[in-house]
């Protein structure tokens, strides 16, 4: 059986004798077991259907290639093999040429006897190797239709049938929730769209009098969740269906219908979809609204505990930690006072977590502290006997991960080392639900790699092979990736330390070998090869600017036989022509212009990844800036740096900085010799400065190496700014506009 065939998941649930009522369809067919493997399909002649409120129905259900129609009469028409055969008029073919035989009953409203006791109603007669068919008894088969006097008799009889059918645990609302439900977890393709059909349908049904039952706020609310959870329905188009069946109810609800009342699941179902969208504020409206109700009588519209994790799930997406902290506290003030809801709504583990994930993706100043500070709290409460509260996992890499991204306290990178190693002292005493996962150790060495402290590297390394060893024992989910080995190499970038670089490439080839190999999954990507030629640039070492280049050169082949992960982009090629800068190769500066000339081709010919920006520009005028040898050297130097500066204020899509001015006045102190053409220069690229309101401390250093100070007199004195030069120059003497 293909998953996806619903119409034979409604048949094995009529065969566990759930009532048919709940498939919004007008009759049902009970089939053998031979007939029940050969159905291919269900199909519905939808312009002429009951199920959209016209006069006629006509339904065919194809079994190897032969119909079975009803026509809306009280008789069982079984037509010849054609498909396309739907007249009318057809004759009714004999029974014994079909192996499929069924049984035609009532759906208007009677909840359904269990299948066994229809078995007095059918004969059975052998056909072939003793085999057993049932054929039909024309004299027990009610109509399925409310016409003539049959459906008089089933009219009388309905309710007395519900009665029974509920009696005995067979609701039809029931059942047709318990299918709303099944199709909304059931992960099928098109579940979501298909549950809301049948819940129209059974609204069609209902309006046109051949449906006792009608959806209520539980059908109602299974559709939304359906929505909620449909793996097919794009994200940005879910809370729309939610809402529109949402306004739908609230309709139906003001209308008088009052079974379809939205209730506080569906509040929820909401609240959780809004959360999704990042709409906190109407999130903590919807929770405001029914506190509003169950204060006013309504106490079935009181929120619980699910709707107050919601609405702090929603600010936490947002990273407002403050508001969802603020509903974390309103919550405990319920289950603290004398309020009836105090059993109901609980300040539990989940609540602390979601508010303790809002701190640790604010990266908000004090998210740490404030972060560990609850977890302390909750670690209180359940010793005071709180068993709603208990201090997980999830919690405790949260707080790390919020010490993490607290760059700018000093104590950051040693709290969370406190906690991951407080987290595997634990695990060592036995509670294997402690033991840190592969996020902690992960953030921990993100933190030790940001925070450029002496011997944060060696740390970091020493975690990433502490990880290696724990997979190599068995702890599977401990196997470093990407992410984590890119993060030891970024500690080495960052690192002064002698030999760095070196460690940064061996942690590369150590990845290289590892995925050849086949033990790990970890192809370096561009940020990894970045981190490398970054660690390279920073050692202005012999041969390391020509090792940046080569990787450069190795990226792009990968890339052009299509490993998409390593393309290397604007970051990559500014990392190269910074290693080159900061080489004492005679000829950086060619090799830095050769590398943006090349950026302008690619990007010319429509590869945007190549498109140099202004960091690219500065990093060339600094390679030029830093040229040294002879006057020849020096003059093709400074030519390269006059054309890059030149390049920057012509071109539209950038914008000169500070820094732009600070190196190429830098060029042309270190690559021009003194005198009057000398002070042209840079009186007149400090006066465009100005102009551009760039003027820094960096800048005005720079003028004053290279000019005179009578020279610098005269040049503020003509730009109409009042100030001594013999003082010596400073960022406060000189006008705000500059």
């Amino acid at each position: 059986m293909r998953k996806e065939h619903l119409g034979l998941q409604f048949v094995l649930l009529w065969f566990h004798s759930i009532p048919y009522e709940a498939l919004g369809l007008s009759h049902v067919f009970v089939l053998t077991r031979e007939t029940y493997y050969n159905v291919g399909r269900i199909s519905t002649d939808r312009k002429r259907s009951h199920y959209f409120g016209t006069s006629t129905t006509t339904a065919f259900w194809k079994y190897n290639d032969r119909h079975i129609s009803n026509r809306g009469s009280i008789s069982l028409n079984m037509t010849s093999s054609s498909s396309n055969n739907r007249s009318s008029d057809a004759k009714p073919c004999k029974e014994k040429k079909y192996e499929e035989k069924a049984v035609l009953r009532t759906a208007a409203g009677e909840g359904g006897a269990p299948l066994s006791s229809k078995r007095k109603h059918l004969k059975t007669k052998t056909k072939g190797k003793g085999k057993k068919f049932p054929t039909i008894n024309s004299s027990k088969l009610s109509s399925p239709f409310p016409s003539t006097k049959i459906s008089t008799l089933g009219v009388k009889s309905k309710n007395s049938r519900r009665e029974q059918s509920i009696a005995k645990g067979r609701d039809p609302i029931v059942s047709l929730n318990m299918n709303l439900d099944y199709l909304a977890k059931s992960g099928q393709k098109g579940s979501a769209k298909r549950a809301e059909e049948l819940l129209l349908r059974i609204e069609a049904l209902h309006r046109e009098g051949y449906y006792q039952v009608k959806p209520d706020n539980v059908s109602y609310n299974s559709v939304m969740n359906a929505y909620a959870i449909s793996k097919d329905v794009q994200d940005s188009d879910k809370h729309r269906e939610i809402e529109r069946l949402w306004n739908r109810m609230k309709e139906l609800s003001d209308l008088g219908d009052r079974t379809v009342k939205p209730s506080v699941v569906t509040f929820n179902t909401v609240m959780r979809s809004l959360a999704k969208e990042g709409q906190a504020e109407k999130a903590e409206m919807l929770l405001n609204e029914m506190e509003n109700l169950y204060q006013n009588g309504d106490k079935e519209m009181g929120p619980n505990t699910i709707t107050f994790n919601s609405c702090i799930n929603a600010y936490a997406r947002t990273k407002n930690p403050h508001k969802a902290e603020e509903i974390l506290r309103k919550m405990m003030a319920i289950s603290h006072s004398d309020d009836s809801r105090g059993e109901i709504i609980k300040a539990d583990t989940i609540a602390f977590n979601t508010v303790l994930h809002a701190w640790a993706a604010s990266n908000l100043r004090g998210a740490g502290r404030r972060a560990e500070q609850l977890l302390n709290h909750m670690e209180k409460l359940h010793h005071a006997g709180n068993e709603d509260v208990r201090p997980d996992i999830i919690g405790y890499t949260s707080v790390i991960s919020a010490w993490a991204g607290s760059r700018d306290e000093p104590e950051a990178v040693d709290r969370a080392v406190h906690l991951l190693h407080k987290l595997e002292n634990t695990c060592a005493l036995g509670q294997d639900d402690m033991c840190p996962n592969k996020v902690c150790y992960t953030a921990v060495i993100n933190a030790l790699s940001k925070s450029g402290r002496e011997g944060a590297a060696a740390k970091a390394h020493d975690l990433l092979l502490q990880m290696e060893r724990y997979a190599r024992e068995g702890h599977k989910d401990l196997i470093p990736d990407t992410i984590c080995y890119s993060a030891v190499i970024d500690a080495y970038s960052r690192s002064d330390e002698e030999g760095s670089a070196l460690k940064a490439v061996d942690v590369l080839n150590h990845m290289i070998t590892l995925n050849e190999n086949g033990q790990y999954d970890i192809q370096p990507n561009a940020q990894t090869y970045c981190s490398v030629i970054t660690a390279l640039g920073r050692t202005r070492a012999y041969g390391a600017a020509e090792m940046a280049q080569r990787i450069l050169e190795d990226m792009e082949r990968m890339y052009a036989f299509g490993n998409d992960e390593v393309a290397p982009n604007t970051i990559i090629f500014n990392a190269v022509i910074d290693a080159w800068a900061r080489s004492s190769y005679i000829f950086k500066a060619d090799r830095a212009q050769a590398l943006l000339h090349r950026m302008e081709e690619e990007y010319d010919e429509g590869n945007t990844l190549y498109r140099p920006d202004i960091i690219t520009y500065n990093s060339v005028i600094n390679a030029a800036a830093n040229s040294f040898g002879g006057p020849n050297n020096k003059r093709k130097a400074f030519t390269i740096a006059l054309d890059t500066f030149k390049a920057v204020i012509s071109t539209k899509h950038l914008h000169q900085s500070s820094r732009t001015y600070t190196l190429f006045l830098k060029a042309v102190r270190k690559l021009t010799t003194k005198g009057e053409q000398r002070d042209l220069i840079s009186s007149k690229v400090f006066h465009n400065c100005a102009k551009d309101g760039l003027v820094n401390q960096h800048v005005l250093s720079q003028l004053e190496m290279i000019c005179n100070k009578n020279t610098v007199q005269s040049l503020f004195d003509s730009m109409g700014c009042d100030v001594d030069i013999k003082r010596g120059l400073s960022i406060k003497d000189i006008p705000l506009q500059w």
